[in-house]
């Protein structure tokens, strides 16, 4: 797949396919625990994301091809736990749009999300532009075709392995600043601002409970503490003007 993690499509035991990211990949292993954490919130917020699971990679797949290239050099990839995100479709059978034509967007059902997600991506301090890809929904919805947008790659929030919750830096936007005029972003930021609020922390401890301790280094489930902290106190101060001014 493209992208820095240099993550790969797999199929697993389960028939599922899923885009897989590595233990030790180029963007660090913390970038692992952030798409954990954002896509919980995320699903929170009805906000449509992949399902995420924890993948085992079974000692038969492991070759000399099956490693992370940096420059010249090849480093194989460890461990047994790795990341999964489920595809929303059968990639083999069915298409997954990843550039979407401006004329389309009319077509895309949950296109309020792309308002949602950018009050999360600078509540969350995601660091890079924000990504989605495009399905089409079975049936026709007045006689034309309609799609479904799923938001993907959160592994950069907190600026990703560096864990730092400091000011927004205000790059999560997605790339056709089209899909934020085509709704009242307005009332929906306001309206995500309200549902953040809202939310309990209590869930987020727990699903990372279940998260493989091959994930963590010594200090980083202390570090983790404190920027969960940094980030529901920061719900307070969450403002529909701010988030506006990052379109």
């Amino acid at each position: 797949m493209r992208g820095a993690s240099q993550a790969r499509l797999v199929e697993a035991t389960d028939g599922q396919y899923y885009v897989a990211k590595f233990v030790g990949n180029p963007q660090g292993t913390r970038t692992l625990v952030n798409e954990w954490i954002a896509s919980l919130i995320l699903k929170q917020l009805d906000i449509l994301t992949p399902t995420l699971r924890v993948l085992k990679l079974p000692t038969s797949l492991r070759n000399a091809e099956l490693s992370f290239s940096v420059g010249n050099k090849k480093t194989p990839i460890l461990g047994d736990w790795h990341l999964g995100s489920l595809c929303p479709v059968n990639p083999l059978n069915k298409v997954i749009f990843e550039i979407f034509p401006r004329r389309l967007l009319c077509r895309v059902s949950n296109l309020k999300d792309f308002s949602r997600i950018l009050v999360s991506d600078v509540w969350l301090r995601q660091n890079d532009s924000r990504q989605a890809v495009f399905v089409r929904q079975p049936g026709l919805v007045d006689g034309r075709s309609s799609y479904l947008a799923h938001f993907i790659d959160h592994g950069m929030v907190f600026g990703g392995c560096r864990w730092d919750y400091g000011p927004s830096a205000q790059r999560c936007r997605y790339y056709d600043n089209a899909v934020y005029s085509m709704v009242d972003s307005q009332s929906i930021f306001e309206e995500t601002i309200a549902h953040i609020r809202k939310l309990a922390p209590v869930n987020l401890y727990l699903a990372l409970s279940e998260l493989p301790d091959e994930w963590f280094c010594e200090g980083d489930l202390d570090r983790l503490a404190e920027i969960l902290e940094k980030l529901w106190l920061s719900r307070r101060t969450l403002r529909a003007d701010y988030i506006f001014g990052s379109i």
